[in-house]
């Protein structure tokens, strides 16, 4: 039955716009992927796990600081009524995201070493102030994007994706041939970011700038107004998702070595491949299409069970082919000292499978107005998160028990998100 399901879906893919619009973004997403996958290897014996324990403990900030610093708007762009009114939630995005950035920078600077102190890493210091300027970037190709998945450009969505991973990735390998080596991975990550916004902007300029022109500060104070829920629910629910995500790597940093956090570090990069490749992927198209059904039917469930039967055949197969070889495929690809990452990597798989399938549906509960539900479940999972990791690092004293219990967590979080995705793409009013 699932082979049956999975070969129509290939069938249709000439057919289906939805389809199409899937393969196009899933082979740009392959493309943008692709990229770091190659470079890797060489990256990992360039730079030391410190070095790129040191690059996580910096991203972890600069994802919390994503989350906070725009209000969460973008996510009104792809549901506002008109292009107008888009490009005014685009802009009032961005403007927020400006002024909140550029007034962390004082207090970034003056308390740096506490900074590194609380992420585990005393060895931040001053590039902590890179981190406000790398989550502006990061907010201008998020924001683009979501204007692509409104307008349906996904070639152009597919094109933007290449730029970012191609610019941030061989950022990263140009500075690990100069002076400043043991800080490179992070200054090469955050000259891509600006290579990347910066081609946001252009294609905004080339190909939509009417849609921006004429957008004034009445306008701002409308959408702010009209969206409000997205800073009070949405920002909030995704600032929880963000310090979930981020709270590993601060704690594990408390209690274990730079070194470990670097392995930890490594594992969730590759590891997150499979995901930014396929599930992000059908996210946006599954939004879009789903977000259509929803407004001419009330419920969108066939589209949902259709989505969620491959995404599960493919991410159960895939799981199942590669998990005993892990070791040594990082030995293999990132050289001998990358092994232990591999080890992490079999046991997080599974919860990384579950998510995968999760993320990729999980536009469910922005399309359904479910806003409160989602911050439900968000404060579930960072709990679940905190109190897993906690228990290992205070009771186990153990990385890979530590390890074990965080993907248990995890996997009771991605469970219950899938069973309200399900229950609300089918349109039930609470």
């Amino acid at each position: 039955m699932m082979v049956d399901e999975l070969k129509s879906f290939f069938k249709s893919a000439t057919k289906s716009k939805f389809a199409r619009n899937t393969v196009i973004l899933t082979v740009g997403t392959t493309i943008a992927q692709f990229l770091p996958l190659i470079i890797y290897p060489i990256l990992g014996r360039i730079y030391t796990p410190e070095q790129f324990g040191l690059l996580t403990s910096i991203t972890s900030i600069v994802n919390i600081l994503v989350a906070i610093s725009t209000g969460n708007y973008e996510s009104a762009v792809l549901i506002a009524d008109s292009d107008r009114e888009a490009a005014s939630v685009v802009l009032l995005s961005l403007a927020l995201s400006f002024f909140f950035l550029s007034v962390l920078l004082v207090p970034f600077m003056f308390f740096r070493v506490s900074i590194g102190r609380i992420c585990g890493n005393a060895h931040i210091g001053y590039l902590v102030l890179l981190c406000p300027v790398s989550a502006f970037f990061i907010n201008c190709f998020n924001c683009y994007s979501e204007w692509c998945v409104r307008k349906t450009y996904y070639k152009g969505l597919a094109s933007n994706k290449i730029t970012n991973s191609a610019a941030v990735t061989f950022g990263k390998l140009l500075f690990g041939f100069t002076a400043i080596k043991n800080i490179g991975l992070v200054i090469g990550d955050t000259i891509g970011r600006f290579v990347s916004a910066v081609g946001c902007f252009i294609r905004v300029i080339v190909k939509d700038k009417d849609a921006f022109r004429g957008v004034s500060y009445a306008n701002l104070k409308f959408v702010a107004k009209k969206y409000i829920d997205f800073p009070k629910f949405i920002m909030t629910a995704q600032l929880l998702n963000v310090f979930g995500a981020s709270v590993p790597i601060l704690l594990l940093g408390a209690y274990f070595s730079s070194k470990e956090v670097g392995f930890f570090g490594m594992t969730t990069s590759v590891l997150s491949i499979p995901i930014s490749i396929i599930s992000n992927s059908v996210r946006d198209v599954f939004r879009q299409k789903a977000n259509e059904i929803y407004i001419k039917v009330g419920h969108f469930e066939k589209l949902y069970i259709k989505v969620f039967k491959i995404l599960s055949f493919v991410a159960i197969g895939g799981s199942l082919l590669v998990i005993y070889f892990l070791p040594l495929i990082f030995e293999f690809v990132l050289g001998q000292q990358w092994r232990t990452s591999g080890v992490y990597a079999q046991i997080l798989l599974p919860m990384t499978a579950v998510d995968f399938v999760a993320m990729s549906l999980s536009g469910v509960l922005l399309i359904t107005n479910k806003l409160r539900q989602n911050f439900v479940w968000q404060v579930y999972y960072t709990f679940i998160t905190i109190v897993t990791i906690l228990f290992g690092c205070i009771f186990s004293k153990s990385m890979i028990l530590t390890l074990v219990y965080f993907c248990l967590g995890r996997l009771s979080a991605y469970i219950y998100l899938l069973l309200l995705l399900y229950k609300y793409s089918k349109g039930v009013r609470v």
